[in-house]
This record gives structure tokens, sequence and C-alpha cells, in this order.
């Protein structure tokens, strides 16, 4: 007996609580001056509607590059560079209106409000992903890819998100001369992720070839959170010896009084 509401519900749960999970491991971070729950909300909901954006872009250029080439090529132009350039561009677009709309005020902060609007996009790009399995294969498959895909999403979305924001969180307090100084990274980490993953039988009759590139990928985003983040954490922390945040409280309570 098939039970629809049922099976929707349940990768809907894992999918929802998997990213939430990413998300707050990448809020939690922001230890010396979090940022409003209200904000990071907008944000996560921002970042939700920016797959609507991507995916009609994506639709336009994929029709323009297999009229021009082949399908193979065009198969692997439109995983490998297509939909990832425009993938970061809607985000990065969404990001924008957030920064203009919301005070950020250092790397951390942006990264954590792209965190919040790549959370937003992966949760709806998961669930897309989840829906079509469950339509081909069933809940148990559904369920399972829901679980894989939720528990890469750390080194995903929200990371290439979080990269583009911490630039122009560095650009809004003038540590950098270019808001978009990050986003060659994002795209590029994103590139090679779906090179790796989603390149129609790239891979098919060499295991250990893919196994050291999926290796090389993940390591390299670890590598990434390591390093670009660590630099996020001790400017953060720096600040905090400083007395910003201090100080910046206390200006807030005499606003309110005034």
């Amino acid at each position: 007996m098939e039970w629809p509401l049922f099976n929707l519900l349940v990768i809907f749960i894992t999918t929802l609580i998997l990213t939430i999970l990413v998300a707050f491991h990448y809020y939690r971070l922001d230890k010396y001056d979090p940022e409003p729950i209200p904000n990071l909300i907008f944000a996560f909901s921002m970042g939700m509607i920016s797959p609507v954006i991507s995916v009609s872009t994506i639709i336009l250029f994929r029709i323009l590059v297999f009229l021009l080439i082949n399908y193979e090529l065009g198969e692997f132009i439109d995983v490998v560079m297509i939909i990832p350039i425009i993938e970061e561009l809607a985000k990065a677009l969404v990001l924008l209106i957030i920064v203009k709309t919301i005070r950020i005020d250092g790397l951390l902060d942006g990264f954590v409000y792209g965190v919040m609007v790549g959370s937003g996009f992966a949760i709806i790009e998961n669930l897309y992903f989840a829906w079509v399995e469950l339509t081909n294969s069933g809940l148990i498959a559904a369920t399972l890819l829901s679980i894989i895909r939720g528990s890469f999403t750390f080194i995903g979305h929200p990371l290439y998100t979080g990269l583009v924001g911490m630039g122009m969180g560095a650009y809004q307090v003038e540590n950098i001369s270019n808001k978009f100084a990050y986003f060659l990274k994002a795209c590029l980490m994103h590139m090679s992720w779906n090179f790796v993953f989603y390149t129609p039988g790239l891979f098919s009759y060499n295991f250990f070839l893919f196994i050291v590139c999926s290796i090389m990928v993940i390591g390299y985003s670890i590598i990434v959170i390591k390093n670009d983040l660590g630099l996020a954490l001790d400017a953060e922390e720096q600040l905090f010896k400083l007395g910003y945040y201090t100080n910046k409280r206390k200006y807030r309570l005499f606003i309110v009084k005034q």
C-alpha cells in the first residue's frame, strides 16, 4: 500500500533536520556577537527562493548550449560549468540584497548569512533530488539519498555561499576592495564537486580514480574551512579582545535609552 504523503513527510523531515544541523554548526561559531535569529530566518528563506532564479536561467543556457554543440559535450558543460556558475550567481544576488538590508560588520557575519542563504538553497535542491528518487525507486532509496546529500551539505552550498558572504563582510569593513573576492573560489569548488560526482559516466570504468578525486575534493573543502573560515574566526576573536563587541553593545543601549 502506497502512502505518498507519509513518504514525502519522511524525506522532508530528514532533509530539514540535516540542513538545520549544518546551518547550526556554522552559526554556533559566531559566539562573540551572534546575529539575531529573525535575520537568519530571513536569510534562510531568501535562500529558498534563489533556486527559482537559477533554474529559469539554467534552462535558457541549457537550450542554447544543446543547440550549438553535441549532446555529450553539452551535458558536460551544463553540469560542470553552467549549473555551478549560475547557482552561485543566484545565491550571491540574494546575499547582496541581504547585505543591503541587514548590517554586516565583519567576515564572520558575512559568512554566517551566506551559510543561511546556502542552506535555504540546499534544502530545496535536496528535496527535489529526493522527490525524484522517491518517484523512481521508492522511500528507502529516497531516504538514503536524503541522508547522503544532507551529510555532505556542510561542504556544499552553505560553505560556497558562506565564502561569498565572507568576502562581502570583509568589503563592508573595508578589509578588501572587492566584495566578490571569494566568488571565484566558490564557483571553482562547486565546479570541482560537480565534475567528480555528477559528470555522466566519467568514472564508470575506474572506481579507484573516483575515490582519489573524491578525497581530493572533500579534502580541499576541509582545508578551505580550516584556512578561510579560520581567518574569519581569528579576526572575530581579535575584535572581541579589543573590546569591540562590548562597546558595540553599550552603544546600542545608549541609542535605545535616547
